[in-house]
């Protein structure tokens, strides 16, 4: 603001002073690692906090929400926001991926199986400390996820060259994760036929009670590594041509915040929302000063959206077509198996039951 001077303090927290009141204003931390630090903290101490009652679940629901959505935002926007070079980002990424596929595949199996033979023998889910383990490998491989989709965003941004390319990538990306999500494309399909697959590339949100005896818990739902990675890209692009990151935050931690929200209460009936639509509208309004486009660019903009329209209505088909094939294979197996058996209904419940259906 006019008569204001920004500086920021040694722990890397911007600070404003207004010479006119002699007032000190204290805003946000700005350092990109004490947002990585806050998050791993909620994830390494939630699980052991105790939620006691159904008004201290539901309260503590939204406020964990909120607080999560802010924390993921304006990491995405500090570190993109520092503008690394490409010899130092590279090196990042391909650091922070290397963590998170050790962490993934070998560190969290070897965890897990001595929780999950104890499970076996006990049908008891640990709780307190014989749950600390996997609580503390799952905070280090989220963050390790949650770096690389940011970091591998801001890589892919350097592709956009001019702001008026910002406008068609938001709503590109929006169209096509609400067909992904909710209209029966791949996302939809990978998330009913291999949700183990998938869980593989969703950051976990922080949850509380799990680790504990108490009857209620709370979780924020796990995020598509895919919305990280265009939150790095879309704010690095802010930031490399000088537009509205700081409006574009306020916009988009209230609309991610509403979409995760409404999953997590089920009397709405919300599953799943396709999270890139709520942050291509968050970056891109209150930038839309920035696309100036010709006659010419908005016809081409016209047709392009025609075509993504018809390409991903033939892509749903298509999909559609297969996966009704191979669930209509897959049925008539199931029904030849239980005519060999004395009691087919029973045989295709234990069936079903040894698949996870």
């Amino acid at each position: 603001m006019p008569g204001e001077e920004a500086m920021v303090d040694s722990q890397g927290t911007f600070a404003s002073t207004n010479p006119q009141t002699g007032g000190r204003r204290l805003a946000l931390p700005e350092a990109p690692w004490l947002w990585l630090v806050i998050l791993f903290i909620l994830n390494l101490a939630l699980p052991f906090v105790p939620v006691p009652n159904l008004t201290l679940a539901i309260v503590g629901t939204i406020v964990l929400t909120i607080l999560y959505v802010i924390i993921v935002v304006q990491f995405a926007a500090q570190v993109t926001r520092l503008q690394l070079p490409l010899g130092k980002l590279m090196p990042l990424f391909i650091a922070s991926l290397a963590l998170w596929a050790v962490l993934e595949w070998v560190v969290q199996p070897t965890v897990i199986k001595p929780l999950a033979t104890a499970y076996h023998h006990t049908h008891v889910h640990a709780t307190g400390l014989q749950r600390f383990p996997l609580t503390l490998t799952e905070a280090f491989t989220g963050l390790a996820l949650l770096c690389t989709a940011v970091l591998g965003g801001s890589l892919i941004s350097r592709i956009i060259t001019t702001p008026n390319m910002l406008g068609p990538v938001c709503a590109i990306i929006a169209m096509i994760d609400v067909w992904g999500v909710l209209l029966g494309g791949i996302v939809s399909k990978l998330m009913s036929k291999a949700p183990q697959a998938v869980s593989h590339g969703m950051v976990k949100g922080p949850a509380a009670g799990i680790a504990t005896a108490s009857h209620y818990s709370i979780a924020v739902p796990d995020i598509g590594v895919g919305d990280y990675l265009f939150l790095g890209l879309l704010f690095a692009v802010l930031h490399a041509h000088e537009m509205n990151w700081r409006d574009a935050i306020k916009w988009t931690v209230p609309l991610m915040a509403l979409a995760l929200l409404a999953i997590e209460f089920p009397f709405l009936g919300v599953q799943a929302l396709p999270g890139l639509l709520f942050i291509g509208l968050g970056v891109a309004i209150p930038n839309l000063k920035h696309f100036q486009y010709t006659r010419e660019e908005k016809f081409a903009l016209l047709y392009a959206g025609i075509f993504v329209v018809i390409l991903t209505g033939a892509l749903y088909v298509g999909m559609s077509k297969i996966v009704f094939e191979q669930d209509m294979k897959h049925k008539t197996v199931k029904t030849r198996q239980a005519a060999y058996t004395e009691n087919g209904v029973t045989s295709m419940l234990r069936l079903n039951r040894s698949l996870n259906l």
